[in-house]
């Protein structure tokens, strides 16, 4: 159950990331992530 949740995460975070609005804030989180 706790992978699920981890894959679908990670699944939005790559929606994020694709969007222009989100390149930024995505690239400030690979920092962290």
């Amino acid at each position: 159950m706790a992978s699920s949740i981890v894959v679908s995460y990670k699944f939005t975070f790559v929606i994020v990331c694709n969007s222009i609005v989100g390149k930024v804030s995505c690239n400030i989180a690979t920092l962290y992530f």
